[in-house]
């Protein structure tokens, strides 16, 4: 018992990492954290309560996921009564290439998750 209670103890230590990303088009962008949790692999029926374990527990605060992978519904959901900052990450599905077709797939993006 005192060794579950101590190994639970252990995995809840936050992790925060500073740093300066530079994209690829010349623009800066400061983030505190650049470990996250990618969700693109995993069921449909466990992304809200492994992203709400990942929050909560071990102070993830980036989340990974893509268009094509069709989770973001699912993830807004999870993060919806979370009251910390967090960042998505996600990416345009090659047939959205194109400055119009990438502008149209971003909008959808923001209109889900705001």
């Amino acid at each position: 018992e005192e060794k579950k209670a101590k190994k639970k103890k252990s995995a809840k230590k936050k992790m925060k990492v500073a740093a300066s990303v530079i994209l690829f088009l010349g623009v800066q962008a400061q983030t505190e954290n650049l470990v996250g949790i990618g969700v693109g692999n995993l069921g449909h029926e466990s992304i809200d309560r492994i992203v709400s374990i990942a929050l909560r527990d071990y102070g993830f605060r980036v989340i990974d996921t893509a268009q094509a992978s069709r989770n973001e519904e699912i993830i807004a959901r999870a993060i919806q009564n979370v009251q910390d900052r967090i960042q998505i990450v996600t990416k345009v599905w090659y047939t959205m290439l194109g400055f119009e077709r990438t502008r149209y797939a971003i909008n959808e993006t923001i209109k889900i998750f705001f």
